[in-house]
């Protein structure tokens, strides 16, 4: 069976949206207009779902490839800082890189520590009222 029209001109928004870096854009691409672009993402509940998970599946490859990188990443950084031939200013850059990616993720650690100690008092609280997770 033919896809209509109308889920062909979705196909295409979808794709676009994949390979472009705004709505405009992907509209352009789509050769649809930007308030069709609008209706699809806010209008129609499915072309939005698989948008979003298109989306998040990206997001998450890319993560992964950040990850294996800053690894290698903060080797390369550890071996100029602890590289005693290395110019004062190249090793001093390596230790603020350090500290600044430190510093950084401070809040992120917080927050997962504030979470994790909150479920920790709420169980704790449920098993002293008698009811389990």
């Amino acid at each position: 069976m033919t896809k209509s029209k109308s889920a062909q001109m979705k196909d295409a928004a979808l794709v676009a949206l994949q390979d472009s870096n705004s709505l405009t854009e992907a509209a352009e691409k789509a050769g649809i207009s930007g308030r069709t672009m609008y209706d699809y993402l806010h209008n129609d509940s499915d072309f939005a779902s698989t948008y979003k998970a298109t989306r998040t599946r990206q997001t998450i490859a890319f993560l992964d490839s950040l990850t294996a990188r800053r690894e290698h990443a903060l080797d390369v950084i550890t071996s100029l800082l602890d590289d005693t031939e290395q110019p004062g200013a190249v090793r001093l850059k390596a230790a603020q890189t350090i500290l600044a990616a430190t510093e950084k993720q401070m809040p992120v650690v917080e927050t997962i520590v504030d979470r994790e100690v909150s479920r920790a008092r709420d169980r704790r609280r449920g098993f002293l009222n008698g009811w389990d997770d």
